[in-house]
């Protein structure tokens, strides 16, 4: 089935990502995993109640992924969503693109989510990467992977102005 208009759980939770404010500055990538872990357990699973007050209230697992083929946090095994720290070298690139492709077979929706100082360059050319990602598929093309890019550190791009472009974000 493919997602030629989104899919809402998809684009909550990229909206409360680039709302998420770590509770401080981490020295490790495991550390931001977990804040952020705490945050949208918190936001997607708060009481959901009809304005009668009353009815269903949706619950999404929303756990660690121990697995080297699943991201650093699934959410309902649709979304994976993996957290890079201070990404700044052409290997660590290449590693991060290489484990995504991996999460695409299991993965509808990926959200890389880029923590503390980012090369600009290695961001550019992560972006190309996934380029061809980033939209959701129209209805002739065969279901494929949706993957976006938050960075959580503006720094890096001081200067340069960047449209509306749906792959990545900043929050």
């Amino acid at each position: 089935m493919t997602d030629i208009f989104g899919n809402p759980l998809f684009e909550r939770v990229l909206g409360l990502i680039k709302s998420w404010q770590p509770e401080r500055k981490y020295d490790k990538e495991t550390d931001y995993r977990d804040d952020l872990m705490r945050y949208l357990r918190g936001k997607l699973n708060e009481e959901q109640r009809s304005m009668f007050g009353f009815g269903p209230t949706e619950k999404h697992v929303i756990q660690t992924e121990s697995s080297r083929a699943l991201a650093d946090i699934g959410i309902d095994r649709i979304i994976g969503i993996e957290l890079k720290l201070n990404l700044d070298k052409k290997k660590e690139r290449n590693r991060l693109f290489g484990q995504i492709k991996d999460y695409m077979k299991g993965y509808r929706y990926i959200i890389i989510v880029l923590c503390g100082q980012t090369s600009e360059s290695e961001f550019e050319q992560l972006f190309n990467d996934f380029k061809g990602y980033s939209e959701y598929p129209s209805l002739l093309e065969n279901p494929r992977a949706v993957v976006r890019i938050i960075k959580k550190d503006k720094t890096v791009d001081r200067g340069r102005q960047r449209g509306s472009n749906p792959l990545w974000g900043f929050g």
